[in-house]
């Protein structure tokens, strides 16, 4: 339906006798238009179709004046602004408004008046302010100049702007382009300079950014304050009845003396990161503290996609190796290992297994995770059996 109507629509003004955007100059069919930059948007898409016509018309100059000139005017008339953005008003009636307004602008061109006729027609008069502003985007590249703002918390003295802009125009970019220097208050950044260059780079040296800078250093935590926090709670962790029990329940209860004495290596999955989590810190020392008390002659290995930078340097200082691709659970033992893996799907369960299935390998395999039977319990046996074709052939599974 919503095409039906834009053909409706297209065959409508196709047969008016109201000169079009497109319709309101003559040009040979070859010529083509060579666009400066592309802009994206409504308002781009506009203006793109715009600067087209005025280039044919060879009047792009003349076009760029007339829309500062009506810039101006809406930006000083509130009520001309509400008139424009009012989605109530008919597109006749707002066309017959901003006839009004041109009319008195002295003599504005056909292109100019025809372009804000198709802004009437198509409801987008409420963009007409974006839409000029990337005209002039489109003017400034067609002229090679790139703007330049420098944003500052009070207005800058003309001794200092004038120091500047000679300092700009010593850099690289002012030997290809020209530079359009304007400043620009902004008392939101307490003190210093922003400067930007069109709108492809920024130079932030305000005050602001720098205290935002200085507060995000003060509220993040270093590696050192986490391991002095691992270290504070391990302390109080091991004196804790609730500690002793895990202790009891996790290592004392499931690993005989002698399996634990022969371990080599434990890995690690699915851990979680220390520095997003409060909660996972205290289950790392926890079960962390639990694994190193196992004294293992190998290595201890991690790996989990969510670490970050701060959590790796915490681990290396405890000699912890970090895993640095992720083998999906399917690294194959030669030796006795403990694979620890809170938090991790049935699909990583079943990766270790099958990885290794062969019967000396499973000897060497132990596995403190989540309860096996509960994936089993609650997935159809069919899904099961394909999710986890390793583990559904487990006979305390089936």
């Amino acid at each position: 339906m919503a095409f039906l109507n834009s053909l409706k629509f297209v065959q409508r003004v196709s047969s008016s006798s109201i000169p079009k955007l497109t319709r309101a100059y003559a040009a040979p069919a070859a010529q083509k238009v060579q666009i400066p930059i592309t802009l994206f948007g409504i308002e781009g898409r506009y203006a793109t179709a715009l600067y087209g016509a005025a280039a044919k018309n060879k009047s792009l100059e003349t076009v760029e004046a007339e829309l500062k000139q009506v810039k101006l005017v809406v930006e000083n008339d509130s009520k001309l602004l509400n008139f424009l953005e009012d989605p109530s008003l008919s597109p006749a009636n707002k066309k017959e408004g901003v006839h009004k307004v041109l009319s008195k602008q002295g003599k504005i061109s056909d292109i100019t008046k025809n372009f804000f006729d198709v802004l009437a027609e198509n409801g987008r008069l409420g963009k007409s302010h974006k839409i000029i502003d990337a005209y002039l985007t489109l003017m400034t590249a067609h002229r090679g100049e790139v703007p330049v703002t420098i944003i500052s918390a009070k207005s800058l003295e003309s001794g200092t702007l004038s120091h500047l802009e000679k300092t700009l125009n010593k850099t690289k970019l002012a030997s290809s382009k020209k530079l359009i220097i304007k400043n620009k208050v902004d008392p939101s950044i307490l003190g210093g300079l922003i400067i930007e260059f069109g709108t492809e780079k920024t130079i932030d040296l305000s005050v602001a950014s720098k205290i935002a800078k200085y507060n995000k250093l003060l509220i993040e935590k270093t590696a050192q304050d986490l391991i002095l926090d691992i270290e504070d709670k391990k302390t109080t962790l091991n004196e804790s009845r609730f500690y002793q029990q895990l202790k009891a329940d996790t290592i004392q209860a499931s690993l005989s003396s002698s399996v634990r004495s022969s371990l080599v290596d434990i890995v690690c999955y699915g851990i979680g990161s220390i520095k997003d989590s409060h909660v996972y810190l205290i289950s790392t020392i926890s079960y962390g503290y639990l694994l190193f008390e196992m004294k293992i002659s190998g290595s201890v290995y991690i790996y989990d996609p969510i670490l970050t930078s701060l959590d790796f340097e915490v681990l290396v200082y405890y000699g912890i190796i970090l895993i640095e691709e992720n083998e999906k659970a399917k690294r194959i033992i030669t030796q006795p290992t403990l694979f620890y893996m809170p938090h991790c799907p049935i699909g990583l369960y079943n990766n270790v297994i099958g990885a290794n299935w062969q019967r000396y390998n499973l000897t060497n395999l132990l596995l403190i995770g989540n309860r096996l039977e509960f994936y089993a319990e609650r997935c159809p046996s069919a899904k099961f059996k394909m999710k986890a074709p390793y583990l559904s052939s487990i006979s305390f599974l089936k």
